[in-house]
Formats: structure tokens, C-alpha cells, sequence
């Protein structure tokens, strides 16, 4: 893929086809040949990094099935992943939704303080043999929890998010 480009809001993906998001992006799914790393991802959902929390939440709050996001700059830059439970957790908590309804994922970033709804994951090409990919993420693929992995294209674009579960279930 030469240019990330994105469905607003003909997103083709499983259970959320019929939403009008406009702050949640979808990154359309590599369609390549061969085994590679991009035809398996579970989420190609994406918010840019100047979102603030509560645009998210409300548009997360009408799509149970999205599970985590994609955080990338203006220029699609892949920058992390936001994970759903771990967000509504701490939203959840006292004062946790005064606290950050208005912050954006930048400012969340920048701080660091809530390290823990956001993730840095490793990133994989997403013209990258599925193959290699397994030999090279093999401890993970013994553990129960989900771990998650970023997909990007050549210039480190956001593609989509797969899991150690994807690779165990392909």
C-alpha cells in the first residue's frame, strides 16, 4: 500500500459496517498475495493522536466490538495503541472521567501519567511474511493475555493492530 488510505465511513469491517464515526478511522485491509502479517490483522480502527477522550468514549460507547485503536499523528504515523477496558477503567475510577474527558491522546502522551491505556508496541510491515513474524514473537505466543501488535506500511503508516491470538487462530 503507497498511501494509507482510509474509510471514514464506508468501513467494510465485520460489526461495525453501519457506523457514522467521526473520530474513529479505519485503514483499509491489506488484500496482498501470499502469508503476510497485514492480511490477519483483528482491528484496522484508528483515532488521530489530537482526539480528545471523550469524543472517543462516545463513539467506543455505540461499538462494543472494538476492543482497541490505533493512535496516529497527522500524517497516519502509527504512534501506540489505546486499549478499550483498560480507558474505561480508569474512567471509571473517582474522578477519572473529570479528570480526562477533556484531554486529547497527545496530552496523555506527553506526560506519560497513564501509561497503562496506551501501549507501545512493537510493529510489524505489513508485507512481512506471517512465518517469520511467528519465529520472531514466539515467547508470546505461549501466554494467555492478548498481546497486541501494531501493523504499518513502508513508511510506518498505520495498517491495523493483530494479536498473539490472531497468529495462534491463522
Amino acid at each position: 500500500m503507497s498511501e494509507n488510505a482510509v474509510l471514514e465511513n464506508e468501513n467494510k469491517d465485520k460489526n461495525s459496517k453501519s457506523k457514522n464515526f467521526k473520530y474513529i478511522k479505519s485503514a483499509v485491509k491489506n488484500k496482498g498475495r501470499g502469508n503476510t502479517i497485514g492480511k490477519i490483522a483483528c482491528s484496522t480502527f484508528f483515532v488521530n493522536q489530537t482526539t480528545k477522550i471523550k469524543h472517543i468514549v462516545s463513539e467506543l460507547n455505540t461499538a462494543p466490538e472494538i476492543l482497541e485503536l490505533g493512535i496516529v499523528n497527522d500524517e497516519n504515523i502509527s504512534l501506540g495503541i489505546i486499549l478499550r477496558k483498560k480507558l474505561f477503567n480508569i474512567l471509571g475510577k473517582r474522578y477519572g472521567q473529570d479528570i480526562l474527558e477533556n484531554k486529547t491522546i497527545a496530552e496523555i502522551l506527553e506526560t506519560g501519567h497513564l501509561s497503562d491505556i496506551i501501549t507501545h508496541p512493537l510493529y510489524f510491515y505489513e508485507d512481512r511474511n506471517i512465518f517469520s513474524v511467528i519465529k520472531e514473537i514466539n515467547p508470546t505466543l505461549q501466554k494467555t493475555e492478548r498481546i497486541r501488535f501494531s501493523i504499518v506500511d513502508q513508511e510506518k503508516k498505520y495498517v491495523g493492530i493483530f494479536t498473539n491470538i490472531d497468529i495462534l487462530l491463522y
